[in-house]
């Protein structure tokens, strides 16, 4: 609650007013990704009872041995359905947890970090906080090996060690005045 801070950073008793903001935020507010989890499985729920009504329909208009075929043929149906909408939700859960694992760590572009973490949707696994394991570890070997991607991880030294041209010691140069043709012939000539 960066923000929170930023906000009552001139008053006083601050701590004491963020302490009661969040216990007041946990105990009457859901947060973002639980509330479009809830939301995308409230839709996919509205569907498939739609669709189930309209199943029901049909299969009153059907021969008791059709009937048979067509219940086996709706649970495999609904148990393909079943498996496909919690692969769905483990993806929103999945992608809701990296993104704002991402933010937290002031990543420049979320995207550009994501792809380079190289996830396996599939084999993602949550600890019991709803937290994926493995991804901090993860995101902090990417802040060393590419910090450029962060903010605040500052820029890595150049290889090698370069790092520019020194001028010359003694203060400034010493600016002569312009030479002409005649000045360089007169010195090569061994005149000056």
């Amino acid at each position: 609650m960066e923000w929170l801070n930023e906000i009552l950073k001139d008053v006083e008793g601050k701590d004491e007013i963020i302490k009661q903001i969040k216990k007041g935020i946990g105990e009457n507010f859901v947060s973002k990704s639980d509330f479009n989890d809830k939301n995308e499985e409230n839709k996919t729920l509205k569907t498939q009872i739609t669709e189930r009504d309209t199943q029901l329909e049909e299969l009153k208009k059907v021969n008791p041995d059709e009937l048979k075929a067509k219940i086996e043929e709706l649970e495999k149906t609904y148990a393909d359905e079943k498996i496909a909408h919690e692969k769905a939700m483990k993806e929103t859960k999945a992608n809701s947890a990296i993104e704002l694992a991402l933010t937290g760590s002031k990543a420049k572009n979320i995207k550009a970090v994501k792809a380079l973490l190289e996830l396996d949707m599939d084999a993602i696994e949550f600890d019991d906080n709803g937290q994926i394991k493995g991804l901090a570890d993860r995101l902090n070997s990417l802040k060393i090996s590419d910090s450029y991607l962060f903010d605040g991880e500052g820029t890595p030294e150049p290889k090698g060690g370069f790092k520019g041209v020194e001028p010359p010691s003694g203060g400034q140069t010493q600016v002569t005045e312009p030479k002409t043709y005649e000045d360089f012939l007169k010195k090569i000539e061994g005149d000056d």
